[in-house]
């Protein structure tokens, strides 16, 4: 895997009223770019953790609307325990280390579409923040 370009964490704003940026990182999502897109996360807590083995999640296309809140279902899982399909998506990917919806397809199976409509307000209310990454020349 080449390097990594763009990082999302989670975590509450910080300071007053969310002046001072992101507080608590509780885990971050790695974004790399090559031939394609992929993902992989670092954990600070262990209130989260990944999806069975995951490793690595290569989004089926870049510009999907979809490609976060995969990598949030993946990784972090536990965020959505309120959705009724999440345990079968998560037996779907218990043996998975590196999750390809680009060259693996049916991984988005009927019950993983379930599960993103099932998520989606959840994950729209999530304290997620974006930096993008870019080498200093000192």
């Amino acid at each position: 895997m080449a390097g990594y370009t763009t990082v999302y964490t989670f975590g509450q704003a910080g300071g007053f009223r969310g002046c001072d940026g992101v507080n608590e990182i509780e885990f971050m999502l790695l974004e790399g770019t090559a031939g394609r897109m992929w993902f992989c996360a670092k954990h600070f807590t262990n209130k989260y953790s990944p999806m069975g083995k995951v490793e690595v999640f290569i989004p089926q296309d870049p510009y999907d609307v979809f490609v976060l809140l995969d990598a949030c279902l993946l990784f972090a899982p536990q965020l959505f325990q309120a959705c009724p399909t999440l345990e079968i998506a998560k037996k779907q990917m218990s043996t998975k280390k590196r999750v390809d919806f680009d060259a693996e397809p049916e991984l988005v199976t009927p019950e993983w579409r379930m599960l993103r409509s099932e998520a989606s307000d959840i994950y729209k209310k999530l304290p997620l923040w974006r930096a993008d990454l870019q080498q200093l020349k000192l």
